[in-house]
């Protein structure tokens, strides 16, 4: 009876001898070698860590690697993760980012031009030249150019049947054109226009007048002091339509007879109401008309007498000064 308990006996311990070394087996076979299914069952033994009880390390319960070791799956630990980032490419700083598309490109739109250098001619405003002074002399189409100029003392197409002086373009005091370019800009909203007959005229131009015409009703002695043209703030002047033609007024210029001062009552209506029409336009921007001539009027400004100043002749020279 004891020979039969002690061959169970041997027999037990051989048996869990040969469990124990089937266990090591599976436990440091290399990877990819198969797994027993007696392995698959010992897994499950009471070892609530993830440790067998002989101190041999087993997968977890929740299938993580061993400490220090790859996981079956062939991926790599935090540490190995860590160490292969350090050996990533840096990017560079104001790079980060780049490829996110902008604003306009996710709408659809075509990207912003690139901002405009200062360098560019494009950008550079036109050189202009500094305002001038009140009184400086200035070419009247040079600031009003749509006003008509028609000087008749330039021609032989005036009453005394001479050219007086040797330009044909008109001159005034800038402060003077501002004035009247004032006064085209209104005549211009009622469908009217201005054109010149006379505007500067130098002192000499005065003094052949005067020769020709000695009669200081019609021509003012430069002897005795020199006319308001000669200050270049006065202008002869009268209207015209959109297509340049002069409308109808009391008379023609330099008519020296009773119709051609400011009492219209012995007019035709339509001349009177024209010369109303330019009077009440120039008045409003600071011109005094001559009770005498429908077509004379001063600037309410004055200035001196101009005793240099010539405007270019008609051949690009000046004036000689008349002795």
């Amino acid at each position: 009876m004891k020979r039969l308990v002690l061959l169970a006996a041997v027999l037990l311990l051989s048996g869990c001898a040969l469990l124990l070394a089937t266990r090591r087996v599976q436990v440091s076979a290399p990877e990819g070698f198969p797994v027993l299914p007696e392995a698959e069952e010992a897994s499950s033994s009471p070892a609530e860590n993830g440790n067998a009880s002989d101190g041999t390390s087993v997968p977890a319960e929740n299938g993580s690697a061993p400490a220090g070791k790859e996981a079956a799956s062939g991926s790599f630990s935090a540490k190995e993760g860590a160490d292969a980032g350090k050996d990533a490419p840096a990017v560079p700083e104001g790079e980060a980012g780049s490829s996110a598309s902008s604003p306009a490109a996710e709408a659809g739109l075509p990207p912003e031009p690139p901002e405009p250098t200062q360098e560019g001619d494009s950008l550079s405003e036109p050189a202009t030249s500094p305002e001038p002074a009140e009184a400086d002399f200035v070419k009247v189409t040079d600031y009003i150019p749509q006003l008509l100029i028609d000087l008749r003392y330039g021609t032989e197409d005036n009453f005394t049947g001479q050219t007086i002086y040797d330009f044909t373009d008109a001159y005034l005091r800038y402060g003077t054109v501002r004035k009247l370019a004032a006064v085209q800009t209104a005549l211009e909203e009622e469908g009217y226009g201005l054109k010149i007959w006379d505007a500067f005229r130098p002192p000499a131009a005065q003094f052949k007048l005067w020769e020709i015409c000695p009669d200081s009703r019609y021509v003012a002695n430069p002897n005795q002091g020199a006319s308001s043209h000669s200050r270049g703030n006065t202008v002869d002047l009268t209207l015209v339509d959109r297509q340049g033609h002069e409308l109808e007024m009391p008379t023609g210029f330099d008519d020296f007879s009773p119709k051609a001062d400011r009492d219209y009552r012995d007019v035709p209506p339509q001349a009177a109401e024209n010369a109303r029409r330019l009077e009440a336009a120039m008045t409003a921007q600071g011109f005094q008309p001559y009770s005498g001539e429908w077509w004379h009027y001063a600037d309410e400004t004055r200035y001196p007498v101009e005793e240099t100043f010539v405007p270019p002749s008609r051949d690009g020279g000046e004036e000689e000064p008349h002795a």
